[in-house]
């Protein structure tokens, strides 16, 4: 039985950089932007999946990330994000979340 589970999280993507140490063994991410990322991402799969079954068997995952215009871009013409994210820490970032959740 295939069985198609799609989870649309509304905020902005960031990766899942590095983390860094602030002393006596207490990591914190690199980046500010990480944790109200991975909270959407949660918040979004609990509220599709409230049985709390962790998803068995093999997975194919299929992420599409939309990313706002620059400021200073024309508004009238198609553009594209001034800065390109690392895909492989933005995966790693929603999967830690959909982790986090249960899934």
């Amino acid at each position: 039985m295939t069985q198609r589970l799609t989870i649309i999280a509304y905020g902005t993507p960031a990766p899942q950089g590095s983390k860094r140490h602030v002393g006596n063994g207490v990591m914190i991410e690199s980046s500010k932007k990480v944790r109200p990322w991975r909270q959407d991402v949660k918040y979004a799969a609990l509220q599709l999946c409230e049985r709390g079954e962790p998803l068995d068997g093999p997975l194919r995952v299929r992420m599409v990330f939309t990313l706002r215009k620059p400021k200073s871009a024309p508004k009238r013409r198609r553009t594209y994000p001034d800065r390109t994210p690392d895909l492989s820490k933005l995966i790693r970032s929603t999967e830690d979340a959909l982790t986090d959740a249960g899934l």
